[in-house]
């Protein structure tokens, strides 16, 4: 069963977050520790949840992990976290921040925030016990800014900040039994 936060996480970021995550998750590893490969994976999410949802709310901020999380996760995406973050459908970024060059412009620069550093121990934290954590988007694995109406023929799941969260279907999460997501 899922837990509601209650306690001290890993900073005064996650500490603001949502009722979503467990209080009593084991201490996490850091970047450094992690695989070169998971580092990668890393970095992929943060960048996405970073250009995404950066002056989102925690909740906000966990809505856009889930949403890259749940494509990981489906057989409609890629399996990886890069993969699905880099992915392009007709030549069109599936994450409007890769086709902005502005944004491309600002990784290295944003990496040396302290927003960004946290971020990224967020993001560990999510990947390493996403299966614990209530995904606030009850399965979306679209999104859109409040801001443009696309008119998607998909299920409303939630309204987070400034998204707007789809899934393909009212009562079918679209999750793959056999992926899994290994952070080490």
């Amino acid at each position: 069963m899922k837990a509601i936060l209650t306690g001290v996480l890993l900073s005064t970021f996650i500490l603001s977050a949502a009722a979503a995550i467990p209080h009593d998750l084991p201490l996490s590893p850091s970047f450094h520790e992690l695989s070169k490969e998971s580092q990668r994976q890393v970095t992929c999410l943060a960048e996405n949840i970073y250009f995404e949802a950066a002056s989102e709310s925690v909740n906000g901020k966990l809505a856009v992990a889930f949403v890259t999380i749940n494509r990981v996760l489906s057989y409609k995406f890629p399996s990886t976290i890069c993969n699905v973050v880099h992915q392009k459908q007709n030549g069109v970024c599936q994450f409007s921040w890769l086709c902005d060059p502005s944004a491309l412009k600002q990784r290295a620069a944003i990496k040396q925030t302290s927003l960004y550093r946290e971020i990224v121990d967020f993001s560990i934290i999510v990947l390493l016990y996403h299966e614990l954590i209530d995904d606030v988007t009850k399965g979306a694995t679209y999104f859109h800014s409040i801001r443009v109406n696309p008119r998607w023929r998909l299920y409303k799941t939630a309204q987070i900040g400034n998204h707007v969260f789809y899934r393909q279907g009212k009562d079918r999460y679209e999750v793959s039994t056999s992926r899994r997501i290994h952070i080490h």
